[in-house]
């Protein structure tokens, strides 16, 4: 589990709160664009199996501006007996501004998982974009060439 806070200081959005239980945690952040507080979330192992629960908390609060990314891809891996769960909860206070940008979800075959997206803000409208997940099989890659018509 990964709880995070983001608050306006001195003029630009801080983490101020960061606590994980397990091996889901995040880099120190950084900021290119000064007020905006960028952040790297990781997961050493690389992978999700059956069993694990990864739960990801965040709040953004008023006039606070976050970017939140991975370095890689969320693989899940097959399994045959206990699902895989990954949870991404997301609130947004009045006027907050999150940029969501993980990477790709590669789904194995033969795999059991539950991915759940929850998205809150106290505004009325806000813009929410879910790509769409690919099955990964080991013909994949040959299912992706053109074919031959003849």
């Amino acid at each position: 589990m990964l709880d995070l806070r983001f608050q306006r200081l001195h003029g630009k959005t801080t983490l101020t709160t960061r606590h994980h239980v397990g091996p889901l945690t995040v880099q120190r952040p950084f900021y290119p664009e000064e007020e905006t507080c960028h952040l790297c979330l990781l997961h050493p192992p690389g992978g999700i199996v059956g069993g694990d629960k990864l739960i990801i908390n965040a709040i953004i609060d008023s006039d606070c501006h976050t970017l939140i990314t991975m370095p890689g891809a969320s693989k899940f891996y097959r399994s045959s007996g206990a699902q895989a769960h990954l949870q991404q909860n997301l609130t947004l206070c009045n006027n907050a501004t999150l940029e969501w940008l993980p990477q790709d979800s590669i789904f194995f075959s033969r795999r059991s998982r539950h991915v759940a997206y929850r998205v809150s803000s106290v505004v009325l409208q806000y813009t929410a974009g879910l790509g769409s997940s690919v099955p990964w099989t080991s013909g994949h890659r040959r299912n992706l060439q053109p074919r031959n018509t003849r």
